[in-house]
């Protein structure tokens, strides 16, 4: 469905920084003055930018609970012709954060969209970390289960995976990423931009010895590559392992090797 452009107003969907407000962009701070409303995922965070670059507008919350409620309404704002600014607490909207419903919904419509790039908590531990990203998979929050945490890994090991944690869970993590994995690499970076950022690079066990638990506190971003070689070594021997004490045929096995490349002549010794 299309809408007539003529007379709408624009949402612009703006990064916003992830901790040190001089990071604000010129374009931000001149864009925030100028719509007529505020859209944001904590009134409260985003009200102390606005304090902090002396701006007065009308900011609204929009929760990932809510969103689905308040499309209509966001809608009926831009027919009218005002131009509105959808934020996240910190950085780029729409990295697990609310946003991507409404957005869909306003495609759909062709209702006018700008962005306004900055900062992000990804990107700028990637920058610091000395891991080579060319290639990457961002997880998001990781789930809390242990084996639904593996089955998250294990869909993308092959190249360096980046998520967000919870001090609460953090230990957890890494303990299930030493057990189960060999960890190549491996970065954490918390309070990024701000006066006690913290930035880690080094083994697990390394950041265990130096990090005191009382100094965990906070949201943490990891990027983690693995030894492949290792991993695949690793699969290998558990497989073949497993293969034996299925007791099958030689045929059997030749044919299970095959259709998971591994070594038949390992299997049958």
């Amino acid at each position: 469905m299309s809408t007539n452009h003529s007379q709408l107003g624009t949402l612009y969907v703006c990064a916003t920084p992830i901790g040190n407000l001089s990071d604000a962009s010129f374009r931000l701070i001149d864009t925030l003055k100028t719509v007529d409303i505020i859209y944001a995922e904590d009134t409260r965070v985003t009200k102390r930018l606005l304090q902090h670059y002396d701006i007065s507008k009308p900011v609204y919350s929009l929760q990932k609970y809510t969103e689905d409620k308040q499309v209509n309404g966001i809608k009926k704002n831009l027919l009218e012709g005002l131009n509105l600014a959808l934020v996240s607490d910190a950085g780029t909207p729409n990295i697990a954060d609310p946003g991507a419903h409404l957005l869909t919904q306003l495609h759909k419509e062709s209702f006018p969209i700008v962005p306004l790039p900055g900062p992000s908590a990804i990107t700028t531990l990637i920058s610091v970390s000395g891991i080579l990203c060319n290639q990457f998979t961002f997880l998001g929050f990781l789930p809390k289960k242990e084996n639904d945490k593996i089955r998250a890994f294990n869909k993308c090991i092959e190249f360096p995976i980046v998520f967000f944690e919870s001090a609460k869970r953090l230990n957890a993590t890494l303990k299930t990423l030493d057990i189960h994995y060999p960890v190549k690499e491996i970065c954490l970076g918390k309070e990024l931009s701000k006066k006690f950022e913290t930035v880690f690079t080094g083994s697990i066990d390394e950041f265990k010895s130096s990090i005191k638990d009382s100094e965990i506190k906070g949201e943490w971003v990891v990027i983690v590559t693995f030894n492949l070689k290792a991993l695949k070594l690793d699969y290998e021997n558990k497989t073949i392992e497993a293969l034996k004490e299925a007791r099958l045929s030689m045929k059997q096995t030749k044919v299970v090797a095959k259709l998971l490349n591994i070594s038949a002549n390992k299997a049958n010794k």
